[in-house]
């Protein structure tokens, strides 16, 4: 099987070797007149693309629109500082769940309650593809009665649409994903709803700063897989902004090219280490019975993100936040693939190395000590272990998680792998 995984698009990027984020410089957190430089990138490649790359390119249109994300940043930010509440909503629902609630992300965001709506707050909404014809008669209803709105998706939006200069599109990408071949029909691994969560978090970054230039810092969840995290939580409940952090200005634009580097610089760190190790997950994969595969994942957008009605089913998926082991009777012929977070699954990978089933895991922490056995397969996500990846001077936990978008990324590599190989199950 020829490797699909290449080496594009990727920045040169300073890169904080304890945490594998990225650290905002003392010359970046400036007045609220100084202006961020340019994202430093290549220009996408032409000509025909794997996943990887398709997603690449994504990302540098979505550089290029930063300006924008930072406009609607700043009105927000106005918005929520004078008392509006922040909402997050849409047609994307895996959008909804990463989020809120979540590690490096904000606390002072919430699923829209339509009943509590106000006219001063301020909501974010996503969806797959273009904004059709209810999306934007909500839309210009919000306007209408004063409510802002930062519309993830691709396409345009209409004139009439933005009511008063309160709607805001911040687009994804111009291919809707990856076309692919399955069960002979043209499907696709997408790209576009990895992109709204990949600029929702760009958006939140630049949301930051935003409130840092009007003398806020908004509150940040903290891993809770991180020592203390509930803790701290528990002490933010409730909080919008802090009261008990001083932290200088931060220029436009910084926290969020700060946050593509560091997810570029990950999908770098994938493809140079891991490709061989990702072919022979897809090796294994396609030589599995499809009654006999199944997919484990964790995080707040899996697996709804994964049940896309436009991509290949060819596997069921499972939630396990805990470590746990397969229901027996387990058969050498099983495949599972383990889309994990923070830690190894030690049960599940005592368990294949004892009954030989093949697992291929993905966490940021390897088993230790590794079985030295082939077959179970170790993906590194090349995030780091607090999963936020932006660490902004004075404050206390990095900010913006990369696991969402990087997890997505590999798992999409692979299905599009997986339908693009020669003999794979369902393929006809």
């Amino acid at each position: 099987m020829k490797k699909i995984y290449l080496l594009i698009l990727i920045s040169t990027l300073i890169i904080n070797q304890k945490t594998f984020g990225i650290s905002i410089t003392e010359q970046q957190s400036i007045s609220v007149n100084s202006k961020s430089e340019d994202a430093n990138t290549n220009a996408p490649v032409e000509g025909p693309c794997n996943y990887i790359q398709l997603l690449n390119q994504g990302v540098y249109d979505c550089r290029k629109q930063l300006p924008d994300i930072t406009l609607s940043a700043e009105k927000i930010a106005s918005r929520t500082i004078a008392g509006g509440r922040l909402w997050v909503a849409g047609r994307q629902s895996d959008f909804i769940s990463e989020v809120s609630g979540r590690a490096g992300g904000l606390l002072c965001i919430n699923p829209l309650d339509v009943k509590s709506l106000r006219s001063d707050d301020s909501i974010l909404y996503a969806v797959a593809g273009e904004l059709n014809s209810e999306d934007l008669t909500l839309l210009r209803t919000w306007n209408d009665k004063g409510i802002y709105v930062a519309a993830f998706a691709s396409g345009v939006l209409p004139q009439d649409a933005n009511r008063h200069g309160r709607t805001v599109l911040i687009k994804n990408s111009i291919s809707p994903g990856l076309p692919v071949n399955y069960d002979s029909k043209q499907m696709l691994c997408p790209v576009d709803t990895v992109l709204n969560v990949l600029n929702v978090w760009m958006w939140t970054g630049e949301f930051a700063s935003a409130s840092l230039r009007r003398g806020k810092m908004p509150v940040f969840y903290q891993s809770y897989g991180i020592e203390g995290a509930r803790k701290r939580a528990e002490k933010y409940t409730g909080s919008v902004f802090h009261n008990d952090v001083n932290i200088p200005p931060i220029a436009p634009g910084v926290l969020g090219k700060a946050y593509v580097d560091a997810v570029q610089t990950s999908l770098h760190n994938i493809v140079t280490r891991d490709s061989n190790v990702l072919n022979d997950a897809v090796v294994a994969w396609c030589k599995a019975e499809q009654d006999l595969t199944a997919a484990w994942v964790v995080g707040h957008m899996f697996p709804v993100h994964f049940q896309d009605t436009r991509s290949p089913q060819p596997i069921p998926f499972k939630t396990a936040w805990h470590d746990q082991k397969l229901a027996v009777p387990v058969t050498s012929k099983q495949f599972v693939l383990y889309l994990g977070y923070q830690y190894a699954p030690q049960l599940l990978i005592d368990q294949a190395a004892a009954e030989g089933f093949i697992l291929a895991y993905a966490s940021v922490q390897s088993a230790h000590p590794s079985p030295a056995v082939t077959n179970i397969i170790h993906i590194d996500p090349a995030w780091p272990l607090a999963d936020a990846c932006v660490n902004v001077p004075g404050y206390d936990i990095p900010i913006l998680p990369a696991s969402g978008v990087i997890d997505a990324a590999i798992y999409w590599s692979l299905l599009a792998d997986y339908c693009q190989s020669e003999h794979p199950v369902g393929k006809k």
